[in-house]
């Protein structure tokens, strides 16, 4: 800044040097006469391109060296004429005027800079507020044509600004003339489109570039020029409004509907508790229309008095204090009807508020709670009688238990009767035997309850008469309110109804008990001194109590009759057990004989061939060393016979203790035995890892197990070596299944179920070795261990036999 400044005075201090040195150089010319005007120059270019302040030195300096130039270096100014000193007046005059009109003209540039900053401000604000308008805006000439459209106008009708501009916006606007907006304007436009007129906004539908059409709110103003005018358009799309209009129309449409058939009642209040609004049913309920209650207080209707006639206030109203700000409420109350009536109602008010949270009415909804109060009142009668059933149902329940527990029938009928009187609510209770006395015309009293059995010992027994008669054939159940009043009483002479001194009777139950045949084992009898005391309920209970009653009579005979068939049962089981005994001794005996008897000669003819053979085979030639071989085979095979039938009949009668044992021991021994007697030849047994510990009999399972081995190596195939192969698998927690698997000759399927058969061979395998037995001990001791066997086999293609024992678990 300061370096301007000092170019600025050094402008003024050159352009005065300057006039200085012209105005030397005109002297010899002018004859030293040259305009002191001159000096005014460097004061108007100064002026002009430093500003004013520069000016003024140029007027200073200009005006000392006029005057130095006007007037020489005399100590006198007397030589200086008038002119001199007008010329002196003049300059500074000039110089004046000129700054004058520099510092206008440097004033009047200044606000037109600024002026031309401002419209350029505006401009910039009109662009950025035209492009981040929500609402179309375009400018049309006054026929309509478009000059130029905002970028929300381009999106509502689809075209690029370029496109828009030149269009005639008349053809694209559908505005209805409404008879609502009086008046013409004179512009061409307003014409076109009657409905509009300026600075008044009406609703029509615009076209879009793709001639689909959506609801628009459109608005014009006029900007007038002095050769011509514009429109100014604001356009916004309601399409989504319209939608919500419709929405809410709707809403509105549903919400009448709601209100209208409601069935509960519903008022509208304003914050004074005042009735603005009552659908229907609130009408029916007060007997009030809308038109009467309208503006009037709620509580003054429907709630100034209360049932008992005392007064309700308001400030305790409920209803009332909803309208006042309070919280939601909901109870009971009673209120009036307008013809007087009281009404129990349920109700819920509701406080309205609006934005800020003031309240400003409620919403009161009411029911009519009369019919669900009788029916709340029936409802606790019918579960109090459903209590009374439960209890009852328990009861027997209880007595079911006891009653099937009891199989003595003197202890039995006195709990029924017992039972009975405490269920019906009798004062007395009896229970008789449908069996006649000696004479056959008196029925046996058997239980007695409420009563000493001596209150009957002067009064005869009950007889077929027209009241007990029916009971004690099984035609029903006979209950009477009050038995005097019964036809059927009294009809039993010499009485002609309940002796003098009898218990008294007013309310009569009677109850027949028929056993699951069909046949009336006896009845009970319960009564009252009181009339209508037995109900329904009661009689069900009895009812129920019978079957009960003649269920236990049933098993307590049933009882007996199994005792008699004990008895009887445990004298022939001793007797059958006698016999048995007999019949093991004796098969003791005959095992012994087979096992000693039999085989000895058997021996010995065995010895005896083998000796033969050995020293006279020479002697004996070829026929008779066969003979004599066969007789050996024969004696071989008699003896593994006998020995088999030896086996399976022990495990038929031996008593066997199981325990906890592993497979692998077990299939250790039998590898071991099968070695040592030389039975595997050249077979292999393989044995898995996974064995498995079995609850077996150790014995038995070796021998089992030895019996599968062996038969498998015997029915080897004869075209591959033998392969035996034992492994188990856990079937469940409780049961261990164990395979032995061969690729012997295999069974035939229809085999299958037959060669765990005593004796049984199957057919192609009689030229083996074998008794038939093996697998019939097999059987028989899986099953004697808790288990049970089985094959699963293809001819030709070898064997898996299974059993299965039971884990020690």
């Amino acid at each position: 800044m300061l370096g301007l400044r000092s170019t600025q005075y050094g402008l003024a201090v050159l352009a005065t040097t300057g006039a200085f040195l012209l105005r030397l150089g005109l002297d010899p010319v002018l004859g030293d006469r040259s305009p002191f005007l001159l000096f005014t120059l460097p004061i108007l270019v100064t002026a002009l391109s430093a500003g004013t302040r520069p000016a003024l030195v140029a007027a200073v300096l200009g005006g000392l060296s006029g005057t130095y130039a006007f007037v020489p270096p005399n100590p006198s100014l007397r030589l200086v004429t008038p002119g001199d000193w007008l010329e002196v007046a003049l300059f500074s005059i000039t110089a004046a005027l000129i700054i004058r009109v520099v510092n206008r003209r440097a004033a009047l540039r200044a606000q037109h800079n600024q002026a031309v900053e401002e419209l350029r401000t505006s401009e910039a604000i009109k662009a950025a507020i035209l492009r981040g308008a929500l609402d179309g805006i375009v400018t049309t000439t006054e026929d309509g044509r478009i000059l130029a459209a905002n970028p929300a106008f381009c999106r509502a009708f689809g075209f690029r600004a370029e496109d828009a501009v030149g269009r005639r916006l008349t053809d694209l606007l559908v505005v209805p003339a409404p008879s609502l907006l009086p008046g013409t304007s004179p512009e061409r436009v307003v014409a076109a489109l009657p409905g509009i007129r300026p600075d008044h906004r009406v609703e029509g539908e615009a076209l879009r570039s793709d001639r689909s059409r959506f609801p628009a709110e459109i608005a014009m103003t006029f900007t007038r020029h002095q050769t011509h005018n514009q429109l100014t358009w604001f356009i916004r799309d309601v399409t989504e409004r319209k939608a919500f209009e419709d929405a809410l129309r709707r809403t509105t449409r549903q919400l009448t509907v709601v209100l209208e058939n409601a069935s509960e009642s519903i008022f509208l209040l304003d914050e004074q508790g005042c009735c603005v609004y009552m659908n229907p049913s609130a009408e029916s309920l007060t007997g009030f229309t809308l038109a009467e209650a309208s503006g009037r207080s709620l509580h003054a209707l429907i709630h100034h008095i209360g049932p008992d006639g005392s007064p309700c206030p308001e400030a305790d109203c409920a209803i009332a204090c909803a309208s006042r700000g309070q919280t939601k409420r909901s109870g009971q109350e009673v209120l009036i009807r307008r013809n007087g009536d009281f009404v129990p109602v349920s109700y819920i008010a509701s406080p309205i508020r609006d934005s800020s949270h003031a309240v400003i009415g409620a919403v009161i909804e009411i029911r009519d709670v009369t019919e669900e109060r009788r029916r709340d009142a029936l409802l606790d009668e019918n579960r109090r009688q459903l209590l009374r059933q439960q209890q009852a149902l328990e009861t027997l329940h209880r007595l079911g238990i006891t009653i099937a527990a009891e199989l003595h029938p003197d202890r039995l009928v006195q709990t029924v009767v017992d039972a009975g009187v405490t269920l019906s609510g009798a004062q007395v209770g009896a229970f008789f035997y449908n069996a006649t006395n000696d004479t056959g015309d008196h029925y046996v009293l058997y239980a007695l309850a409420g009563a000493e059995r001596s209150a009957f010992d002067r009064f005869g027994l009950p007889r077929a008469t027209p009241l007990f008669g029916p009971t004690f054939r099984g035609d029903g159940v006979i209950r009477s309110s009050d038995i005097l009043q019964d036809p059927r009483y009294g009809k039993n002479a010499p009485h002609a109804g309940m002796p003098e001194g009898h218990i008294p009777v007013r309310s009569y139950l009677s109850v027949p008990v028929a056993s699951r045949d069909g046949n009336v084992i006896g009845a009970l009898f319960f009564g009252h001194a009181e009339p209508d005391i037995f109900d329904e309920a009661a009689e069900r209970a009895v009812i129920g109590l019978a079957a009960h009653a003649a269920i236990g009579l049933d098993n307590a005979r049933l009882f007996e009759a199994v005792e008699k068939a004990k008895q009887t049962l445990e004298e022939k089981v001793r007797t059958r057990t006698q016999a048995l005994e007999e019949i093991n001794a004796e098969l003791d005996a005959f095992s012994y004989t087979v096992s000693h008897d039999l085989r000895a000669p058997l021996r010995a003819v065995q010895t005896l061939a083998s000796i033969l053979l050995d020293d006279f085979g020479e002697r004996l030639g070829e026929t008779g060393r066969q003979y004599a071989e066969r007789i050996v085979g024969a004696a071989q095979r008699m003896d593994d016979l006998v020995q088999g039938l030896l086996q399976y009949s022990r495990l038929a009668r031996t008593d066997i203790q199981l325990q906890p044992i592993s497979l692998r021991f077990v299939m250790e021994k039998v590898r071991q035995t099968l070695e040592r007697n030389e039975e595997l030849d050249d077979a292999v047994l393989d044995l898995s890892e996974n064995l498995h510990t079995v609850y077996a009999n150790p014995t038995i399972l070796q021998q089992v197990l030895h019996n599968l081995v062996t038969n498998a190596i015997k029915y080897r195939h004869e075209e591959r070596p033998a392969r035996v192969k034992a492994w188990s698998e856990l079937r469940n927690d409780r049961v261990v299944r164990i395979w032995i698997e061969d690729n012997g000759i295999g069974v035939a399927p229809d085999q299958l179920d037959k060669i765990f058969d005593v004796f049984y061979r199957a057919p192609g395998t009689m030229s083996r070795p074998g008794t038939g037995i093996g697998l019939a001990v097999v059987k028989k001791g899986t099953e004697r261990m808790d288990g049970r066997c089985g094959v699963e086999s293809r001819d030709g293609e070898g064997s898996r036999f299974w059993i299965e024992l039971p884990t020690p678990n």
